[in-house]
């Protein structure tokens, strides 16, 4: 990996073979578009607490990276896309997938860290818009045969940046299966069998969130208070057979740990839930999520 991404440097250890580039049909973009050619393989990131992929591309000259990260099982994985030679607009992103024109731009917005060294778009996905292959049929009064979903070639970037980015990944089975392959592992050094989280059948139900809220706002980071700052973020939260919270993780709060710090600890101080239940009726694990807002007054 190069200097210019040393702050948000990935432990990487596993190293995947390098997936094909071109598409099988030509990928249409924006005339102003500028293409990145993958420059390395697909790496999975083990940490401690999540899991991503991570990938360099270039277009000849500038290099700029993409990072799929996950720190629940699931579908959904934020994606980080950034550069240092990328220059930010002060528009909002727009994001798809081509050449089917997927948007997945929701809750979309661009980091610079401190140094100014890293420029980048934040924003989330379903990573089954990543994959090809045959859908899940749905009803029952008549079969289907769904149309296969189409192979993808890459993921445009428009508005954000100084340039439209066209960056061309090419198939994502095989690396989305290595990230899952990578949670499914995360969530047993968790204690937790990942068949258990799979056969809830209810997720956790809040009790007083009403009450449980108001205490957990009061406790704002004084790096906070010192700068004015107002922020808005997801939270997700592991909910134990207990009611309590098992694991509270932010997967966008890039800029605001030390809010995510101060809400994940009050979180697991004051929240209480009725927990998830399995098909038998018992009480297991089951994750909940929500938004953390902090307004100074």
């Amino acid at each position: 990996m190069s200097n210019r991404n040393k702050g948000l440097a990935l432990a990487l250890s596993a190293i995947l073979a390098a997936q094909p580039a071109v598409a099988q049909t030509e990928p249409t973009v924006q005339p102003a578009a500028v293409e990145y050619a993958p420059a390395g393989p697909w790496t999975v990131d083990y940490a401690e607490d999540s899991c991503a992929l991570f990938r360099e591309f270039s277009d000849g000259e500038n290099e700029l990276w993409i990072e799929f990260r996950q720190i629940a099982p699931g579908s959904m994985a934020r994606v980080l896309i950034g550069g240092s030679h990328l220059l930010l607009t002060e528009t909002a992103p727009h994001v798809t997938i081509y050449p089917e024109g997927e948007a997945f731009d929701h809750w979309a917005k661009t980091f610079t860290s401190e140094d100014g060294s890293v420029r980048a778009i934040i924003t989330s996905l379903y990573l089954h818009l990543l994959q090809s292959g045959e859908p899940s049929e749905q009803g029952d009064e008549e079969e289907v045969t769904p149309d296969p979903l189409p192979e993808i070639a890459g993921i445009q970037i428009a508005r954000a940046f100084d340039h439209t980015v066209a960056i061309r990944t090419g198939e994502m089975d095989t690396p989305v299966q290595a990230l899952q392959t990578c949670m499914t592992d995360l969530v047993r050094t968790w204690g937790i069998d990942p068949e258990e989280l799979e056969r809830a059948v209810t997720p956790p139900v809040p009790e007083f969130e009403k009450q449980w809220r108001a205490r957990v706002r009061n406790y704002y980071p004084r790096t906070g208070i010192h700068s004015s700052r107002n922020t808005r973020f997801p939270v997700v939260l592991l909910v134990g057979p207990d009611g309590r919270v098992a694991r509270c993780r932010s997967p966008n709060a890039l800029g605001d740990e030390d809010f995510e710090a101060v809400a994940c600890a009050a979180l697991t101080r004051f929240a209480r839930f009725n927990p998830a239940v399995d098909d038998e009726g018992e009480p297991t694990y089951g994750f909940w999520s929500t938004f953390m807002v902090y307004i100074t007054t």
